[in-house]
């Protein structure tokens, strides 16, 4: 078995398990980051996750991550100017970051390593929702 498929599965047991507890869809968008800047000044360690039209951002508990309170609930029409990082450097180094704008306010996540499925998959979300 190849990292690379073993990776995949284990995402996918994650997804599977966070969609029965209803905190993603069957997109099973769903990973962890670090909130660096978010509307309210908090900062530190959140989940993030698709939900239907939503971009959902939770706390993060403990030292598996595991998620926790609902923070946000940003409708992914409403997001602007979604950028993020590129490239092998953020895939194996440091991580990729992303960041946007919603209802005025900006959010700026760092520490996604090894998320570029994810991170594809929600601006083709937020894309979509346009």
């Amino acid at each position: 078995m190849s990292i690379q498929s073993r990776k995949d599965r284990i995402n996918l047991e994650y997804g599977e398990k966070y969609a029965a507890q209803g905190l993603c869809d069957k997109r099973y968008v769903i990973f962890c980051a670090t909130a660096k800047r978010l509307p309210d000044g908090s900062f530190g360690g959140v989940i993030v996750a698709l939900k239907g039209d939503q971009f959902i951002v939770y706390d993060a508990l403990g030292w598996k991550m595991e998620p926790g309170e609902l923070i946000y609930t940003l409708p992914l029409s409403e997001i602007e100017g979604f950028q993020r990082t590129r490239g092998l450097i953020g895939e194996i180094i440091k991580g990729y970051s992303f960041r946007f704008t919603c209802r005025g306010e900006r959010y700026v996540f760092a520490n996604c390593a090894q998320q570029v499925k994810f991170l594809d998959a929600v601006e083709a979300a937020i894309a979509d929702a346009l």
